[in-house]
């Protein structure tokens, strides 16, 4: 059975999340599909590559 934590966003983090251009649905599911990796002070770090195809600040993205 997999149990799994219930994900809090900080204003910090949604402040970040609206910066970057990104959803609490992107955030979400790279938490639980990415790539995940050691960060500072024993915290963990995800990574995850969404589909864009689109400009985002003047600039053409392929991914997010």
């Amino acid at each position: 059975m997999k149990i799994e934590k219930l994900i809090k966003f900080s204003q910090h983090a949604l402040d970040n999340m609206a910066d970057r251009g990104t959803s609490k649905e992107d955030v979400e599911l790279a938490i639980k599909t990415g790539e995940c990796f050691p960060a500072k002070k024993g915290r963990l770090s995800f990574r995850k590559n969404f589909s864009y195809n689109a400009i985002w600040k003047g600039k053409f993205y392929q991914v997010k």
